[in-house]
């Protein structure tokens, strides 16, 4: 009934039309933002049929004789109309993607779906096949989201609710504009300094990305007195949720609680422009969620945030 291919570059805008009547329609699936780091990953993406019909898709590369779905994003895993998304379609599916990878030599799947609230529904049919029907199960990593529905509530603990009003006093202005030079060096010094690593995505890489998805990619920051960026987030913006890709603030904007003001301010605007969405400030964990980073953590949770999960499965294929 269904038939796998693998995807070719003249089938973008099939691709791209497939997602937007997707189950998820995230901007990280999304062609052009899959082939910004084209050169670094060996694309083995796959395409679903049925009766000549495309109704899924999934973003995925290829090292050796492995599979991935898909290492340069933060998630990948199968996007289909909405007809097919429940167990018995997605059963089948599976089925025959077992067969096709097979027949192209790949003997392990890494496949790391969506979380929850970045799909119209859930992902449990999709999870409960990678654990119990797709190849022989060998693990499973769990990752921890930290993750704010603001229509339920802004909780913040009594540290940011401190820091919220001291930001709120020293600053006046939150600006908009996609001055992506002066956050990404303070970013960059930011990440350096404090954690020891660089950003994922280089500056022209983030150019290039707003040049493509002008209206999903937003830049809200603070400016200090010395007119450097004092905090600064950098938003990726899906039909379910925003997603907080990077967050920075300066030394003098710690201190005068310039992030928490930023942040606090964009989760008000969001409950009342768009009160269904999710703010999504990602995973504190490291080493595939075997370990979190607790002070990352912690800052993150201050904002009254619940623990969505994240599963990766790796299988081998028989």
């Amino acid at each position: 009934m269904y038939k796998i291919e693998r995807y070719k570059p003249k089938q973008k805008a099939l691709w791209d039309q497939l997602l937007r009547e997707s189950n998820a329609g995230n901007l990280i699936i999304h062609r052009d933002f899959l082939e910004y780091h084209s050169d670094r990953f060996e694309d083995f993406s796959i395409m679903v049929f049925a009766d000549q019909k495309l109704i899924g898709i999934m973003p995925a590369n290829i090292v050796g004789d492995t599979w991935y779905s898909h290492q340069g994003l933060t998630f990948g895993g199968l996007y289909t109309l909405p007809k097919y998304d429940n167990l018995n379609a997605l059963l089948k599916i599976f089925e025959c993607l077992n067969s096709f990878l097979r027949s192209n030599n790949i003997k392990k799947t890494v496949i790391k779906p969506a979380p929850d609230f970045y799909c119209a529904k859930n992902n449990n049919p999709l999870n409960y096949i990678l654990r119990n029907h797709f190849g022989t199960f060998i693990d499973v990593n769990i990752i921890a989201n930290s993750t704010i529905l603001p229509k339920n509530g802004i909780n913040l603990s009594t540290l940011r609710k401190r820091k919220y009003k001291q930001g709120k006093k020293n600053y006046c202005v939150i600006k908009d504009t996609f001055e992506i030079e002066a956050f990404y060096h303070n970013l960059k010094i930011n990440l350096n300094t404090r954690h020891g690593v660089d950003p994922v995505h280089t500056l022209s890489e983030l150019l290039q990305l707003k040049n493509k998805f002008p209206d999903d990619i937003e830049l809200r920051w603070i400016e200090g007195n010395d007119d450097a960026i004092d905090a600064g987030l950098l938003l990726f913006k899906n039909s379910t949720n925003v997603h907080a890709q990077y967050i920075t603030s300066s030394p003098q904007g710690r201190q005068k609680g310039a992030l928490d003001y930023l942040i606090v301010s964009y989760l008000n605007e969001l409950l009342e422009v768009a009160p269904n969405k999710f703010f999504d400030f990602g995973s504190s964990c490291t080493e595939m969620g075997t370990k979190i980073n607790e002070d990352l953590f912690f800052f993150k949770n201050g904002f009254g945030c619940f623990t969505s999960l994240q599963f990766c499965f790796t299988s081998l294929l028989e």
